[in-house]
């Protein structure tokens, strides 16, 4: 089985939802100080980055369905089954590890 992947369009996506998430999570994971120092917030350097990183998102997804640049990358499952199940194997090791111990996960 294959499958066509639009690489500029989802990758603009993906991050674009990504760094709104952390826009909003922001909020309740970095803390304002509670005096007033002079200093610049915590939250400037990460909401500067996110910013970027979703005007980078939106140039490509404007690249993609507008101006028609595209790079599609295709996949073959077949070729790809021993990545992918590594990769699962990679995910499902820290649960393992949380459930029956080091020693036994890595057994």
């Amino acid at each position: 089985m294959k499958f066509k992947i639009k690489t500029n369009l989802w990758t603009g996506i993906l991050f674009a939802v990504f760094s709104a998430f952390m826009f909003f999570m922001m909020e309740s994971q970095v803390r304002l100080p509670g005096y007033d120092s002079g200093a610049p917030s915590p939250r400037v350097l990460p909401t500067i980055f996110l910013a970027i990183i979703l005007v980078c998102s939106a140039v490509l997804i404007i690249q993609s369905l507008v101006f028609k640049k595209e790079k599609v990358v295709e996949y073959d499952v077949e070729k790809e089954k021993p990545m992918i199940t590594l990769i699962v194997l990679l995910c499902v090791y820290p649960v393992l590890i949380g459930f029956v111990g080091y020693v036994v996960a890595s057994i």
